[in-house]
């Protein structure tokens, strides 16, 4: 059952079983740039630590879990927003 209110890529990387994983190397790009405003702008150590965090965390939680779809009386609606990557 695809989500009806979910962007196509977000519904794609569920089915190939690579969600979590592909959150995580977005956090990485994330992790960069914050390590490129350090150099520029002074950046902030505590933002730093927290991306490496979040990116380890989807790390573990790709590497022993699974997304499994809700009952269809469980589904919630989410307005989709865009894709803010575009």
């Amino acid at each position: 059952m695809a989500l009806f209110d979910s962007p196509k890529n977000i519904d794609f990387h569920i089915r190939s079983g690579d969600y979590f994983a592909m959150l995580a190397t977005i956090m990485g790009f994330l992790e960069e740039a914050l390590d490129t405003c350090v150099g520029e702008h002074g950046g902030n150590d505590r933002q730093r630590a927290l991306a490496r965090e979040v990116r380890h965390d989807l790390r573990y939680v790709q590497a022993n879990y699974e997304i499994i779809p809700r009952k269809p009386e469980d589904i919630q609606l989410v307005r989709s927003k865009g894709n803010i990557l575009r």
